[in-house]
C-alpha cells in the first residue's frame, strides 16, 4: 500500500499495529502489519581477530546478524560507533540491537553471552 508522504503515520511495530491518520480525514485508520524482526548489527573489521571470534560465536549459536564493515561506512555511521565507544576512536567489535549498544571489547564468550541476553538478542 502506498501512503502519501503528507500523512501523519505512527507505527507501533512491537504491537504489530500501524495507525495511519490521513491529513484530511477525521478518523484514524488501523492496519495490522507484519511484525518487524530486529537484526543484531555487528560493526567489525576484517583484520580484527575479536570480530572474527564474535562472528563465529554468533554463527555457532544461530544468531542472525548484519555484518557491517566499519572501514566501508559513511562518516555518520563511523561517528556513531566512535561516540558509543567513548568519543575518541571506533572500537570493534561493537554491537547494536534495537537501539541498545555494546561497546567494542576483547572477545570473551561468557561476557558476550551475558551482554547479548541483556540486549535481548539472545534468550
Amino acid at each position: 500500500m502506498n501512503i502519501p508522504a503528507n500523512n501523519k503515520n505512527q507505527c507501533i511495530t512491537k504491537k504489530e499495529l500501524c495507525v495511519i491518520i490521513p491529513k484530511y480525514w477525521f478518523a484514524p485508520m488501523f492496519f495490522i502489519i507484519t511484525k518487524v524482526d530486529y537484526m543484531l548489527n555487528l560493526y567489525a573489521a576484517k583484520w580484527c581477530i575479536h570480530c572474527k571470534k564474535t562472528e563465529e560465536f554468533l554463527n555457532k549459536n544461530k544468531i542472525e546478524f548484519n555484518y557491517i564493515d566499519i572501514e566501508a561506512q559513511t562518516d555518520d555511521i563511523v561517528k556513531k560507533v566512535i561516540d558509543v565507544n567513548g568519543g575518541f576512536d571506533w572500537v570493534v567489535p561493537t554491537l547494536e540491537y534495537k537501539g541498545i549498544w555494546r561497546k567494542g571489547k576483547v572477545f570473551n564468550e561468557t561476557e558476550l553471552t551475558g551482554d547479548l541476553k541483556r540486549m535481548g538478542a539472545l534468550e
